[in-house]
């Protein structure tokens, strides 16, 4: 994500589901890790996403997240491995509360 401003604390949200088992959901950045862990319990299949929320702080110029599991990854009936199912895209929130959306491709 491309922050042109000063370094600004952010919400970064995902809706995610699960395929069958509980997934931890960790956030990290160049920095590290944002430090919060979010367990997701929600099957997509069943319930639809669960929202995510991660806390973050966008340095200025080009900022890249990664999203990971701490659990591996589940084998789909059609052979891919996933973790997460990610429905629609990321909303990065500024503290200042102005909303804007971003594509997964920019993040």
């Amino acid at each position: 994500m491309l922050n042109s401003g000063a370094p600004s604390p952010v919400t970064i949200e995902f809706h995610l589901g699960i395929a069958v088992q509980p997934h931890t959901a960790l956030l990290a950045g160049k920095g590290g890790p944002f430090g919060q862990e979010v367990v997701v319990r929600q099957r997509f299949w069943e319930n639809d996403a669960q929202m995510v929320r991660f806390e973050a702080a966008l340095a200025s110029g080009n900022n890249r997240f990664v999203l990971s599991s701490k659990e591996p990854a589940e084998l789909l009936p059609d052979g891919r491995l996933v973790c997460f199912l990610l429905i629609g895209d990321p909303v990065v929130t500024p503290r200042t509360g102005k909303t804007h959306r971003d594509r997964v491709a920019h993040l």
